[in-house]
């Protein structure tokens, strides 16, 4: 028993064949993105942050003057996100 999947109006159904040899072709399109050309930091449309705020947010942190929840609630995003900045997981080109 053979299950061949048939795309119809964008919906997935499973059929059930019976019997019959099934020949299933794969096309793979492989785009390939310049990620300097995306926008990074403060460039980027839903930015909370500028790159001033996370210069102060490393410089406030390593001073050990405030923690991570501290510092979230003071420039309004959450501590993941300042943790984050700390590690330079992100906003890694500041």
């Amino acid at each position: 028993m053979l299950e061949k999947i048939i795309q119809t109006g964008g919906n997935l159904e499973n059929k059930i064949m019976h019997g019959e040899e099934i020949t299933l072709r794969i096309n793979i399109s492989t785009q390939v993105f310049d990620v300097d050309s995306y926008p990074k930091g403060e460039n980027k449309s839903n930015a909370k942050l500028s790159e001033k705020d996370v210069m102060r947010i490393r410089k406030l942190y390593m001073a050990e003057k405030y923690s991570q929840h501290k510092l979230g609630e003071n420039f309004g995003v959450c501590a993941m996100t300042i943790n984050r900045i700390i590690l330079r997981k992100i906003w890694k080109h500041v």
